[in-house]
């Protein structure tokens, strides 16, 4: 990942608000309500579309309370609110779905493996 990336201020300001560290994110993929999907293998986060996120995941490193290190675990996020990707010099909108669809994105995105 960039560095400028994790040295942003209004990416920093959210990830201290998500309890993220910045430093352990491997990666993130986010879901559009209009079925298309993206991560960060790919694309860059200001080439995507800024609004109409259903659900974003990010990939991080962490020590587990067993001590492996290194392991990836990862954060989802969903709803109307506004998600910061690492790179991205403005956040992307999310926006609200019926409960079906919500329900089809979880299943999604849960079974999503780095």
């Amino acid at each position: 990942m960039p560095d400028e990336a994790l040295s942003s201020g209004t990416f920093a300001e959210w990830t201290v608000r998500k309890n993220i560290d910045p430093d352990r994110i491997v990666g993130w993929m986010i879901w559009y309500a209009d079925g298309r999907r993206f991560t960060s293998r790919e694309s860059r986060a200001d080439d995507l579309p800024d609004t109409g996120v259903q659900c974003v995941r990010i990939f991080h490193t962490l020590a587990a309370p067993d001590g492996v290190e290194g392991a990836v675990y990862s954060l989802i996020f969903n709803g109307n609110d506004p998600y910061w990707l690492p790179g991205a010099t403005r956040p992307k909108e999310g926006t609200w779905v019926s409960d079906a669809e919500h329900d089809r994105f979880t299943g999604l995105v849960v079974a999503a493996r780095w």
